[in-house]
């Protein structure tokens, strides 16, 4: 049995317990413990600030392809050479 991870941990080590990777006696073990560690508290704020962040931005917008934008345009031509 591998002994259980003591202070000061490891940003990697938080950055598993903060998305539910762990085992749950080695988060339990942690859990008791992160009220004692000021530097894990402010890793844990972070990784939930930049979450939080990340989940407020909207997605990157994608060009679209200029095989698809030539077809759309010759629609759109299209369209306005109907006669009704």
């Amino acid at each position: 049995m591998n002994p259980l991870p003591e202070p000061p941990y490891s940003a990697d080590l938080l950055a598993d317990y903060d998305a539910g990777v762990l085992s749950p006696e080695v988060s339990a073990h942690l859990r008791s413990h992160l009220n004692d560690d000021a530097r894990a508290q402010r890793i844990l704020a972070a990784l939930a600030a930049t979450r939080a962040e990340l989940a407020s931005t909207p997605p990157p917008l994608q060009e679209v392809p200029a095989a698809v934008a030539e077809r759309l345009q010759h629609l759109v031509e299209g369209l306005g050479n109907t006669s009704a």
